[in-house]
């Protein structure tokens, strides 16, 4: 090992080598030895997204210029709700102060040493249907499993293997070709079908597993009873094989239309993101409720809501160029919430407020044009073919 590389340890923040070969600065996660007694260092690129994390060569790393040697993610425990005990209360002059249960503090340090293990990804390769895939993020699959940094995945039951033999043998015997459960959208070559959690609960937490590989924002839940799953996939003549999903809760607390969205990353950039959000809305439209996606949408479902967002706001108010229209008014005609609907148009510089006022500035041709452009070439779901009563009418 070098002098310089000595330095260098977990919690480090220095300049790395990005894959466009400028140097970017990253924090040290973890060290390990390779295969050819290398030091590999995982790095965080502070400015990018998680699913950029990587191992990388002390070569990549400039040791001359170690900004610190401080952990910037070292978490500072949350102060709990107090369980004031007989054992537990204690008092001083300025009034009564309560201390954590044991069982609270076991509680945040379970989760602080959880936090720490999910800023390392723990799967280097999976095998999926005929796709080998990178993951993005920590997914909590049992250890037995990932102990070679390899997992095989059945892409129509989501069952999971740590060898090439277990996995075939299981396919040999797996005759599950499509999602459990009913189909409810079906045009072209694709098919979209509603899993009910509580009736296939091994299926939709295998289902979560494979999503954490690619999700980093949400928090993972196995308490699959609670959700709605809408499996959206491409067919052929072996089967059903999944392109992307998302899940709803049975009955939601807020006006959430959706709680997770996924599109499998060799099945992106062909506008499934898009048609997935079209048919949340198009059950908002059926459940008579305006609805809006779970919060806090990643970087990629921003990205993509936005664009949804902007394509219907767009070509429903060229048509209104001249007229004046409310947010309410648009609410109900998109089944937007207002204040996604006027974000959306202030992105777009479609909108300017002047007190007490919103007002619409139509004249912008070139983003006219451009969403227009774009309504025509997105899928949306056609409502006609669309076979669906909402969970409550089952009850």
């Amino acid at each position: 090992m070098s002098s310089s590389l000595k330095n260098v340890t977990i919690g480090t923040v220095l300049p790395c080598k990005f894959q466009n070969n400028n140097y970017y600065d990253c924090e040290i996660l973890e060290i390990r030895t390779n295969d050819k007694n290398q030091l590999e260092y995982y790095v965080h690129f502070t400015e990018f997204n998680k699913r950029l994390d990587g191992w990388v060569l002390g070569s990549r790393l400039k040791t001359d210029q170690i900004k610190s040697n401080k952990n910037i993610h070292t978490i500072t425990p949350k102060r709990l709700t107090r369980t004031r005990t007989l054992e537990g209360r204690k008092s001083n002059q300025k009034g009564r102060v309560v201390s954590i249960s044991q069982f609270e503090k076991d509680q945040q340090e379970k989760e602080n040493k959880l936090r720490e293990l999910m800023k390392v990804r723990n799967i280097d390769t999976v095998w999926f249907g005929k796709c080998v895939l990178e993951p993005w993020y920590y997914s909590p699959y049992p250890t037995h499993i990932i102990r070679f940094r390899k997992i095989y995945i059945c892409e129509f039951c989501f069952n999971y293997f740590d060898s090439e033999r277990s996995f075939f043998r299981h396919m040999i015997r797996c005759n599950v070709r499509h999602p459990p459960g009913i189909e409810i959208y079906q045009e072209d070559n694709l098919s979209i079908f509603e899993v009910d959690g509580e009736n296939s609960k091994e299926y939709c937490q295998n289902l979560f597993l494979l999503s954490k590989l690619f999700l980093d924002h949400k928090s993972l839940t196995l308490n699959t009873e609670l959700f709605l799953f809408y499996i959206l996939c491409e067919n052929d003549n072996f089967g059903c094989h999944i392109a992307g999903y998302f899940s709803k809760e049975k009955h939601p607390t807020e006006k959430f239309n959706l709680a997770c969205i996924l599109v499998l990353p060799q099945f992106q950039r062909k506008g499934y993101g898009k048609l997935l959000i079209s048919l949340s809305y198009e059950l908002s439209k059926i459940e008579k409720k305006i609805g809006s996606p779970e919060k806090p949408l990643s970087d990629l479902g921003l990205i993509t809501y936005r664009n949804y967002w902007s394509i219907i706001l767009v070509n429903i108010l060229k048509d209104y160029i001249g007229q004046s229209m409310s947010l309410k008014e648009l609410s109900k005609i998109t089944y937007f919430i207002p204040e996604e609907i006027q974000s959306t148009l202030q992105w777009l510089d479609l909108i300017y407020f002047s007190k007490p006022n919103y007002f619409l500035n139509l004249e912008n041709s070139q983003i006219i044009k451009k969403y227009t452009k774009k309504f025509k070439n997105t899928k949306f779901i056609n409502s006609k073919l669309l076979k669906w009563v909402p969970y409550d009418k089952y009850l």
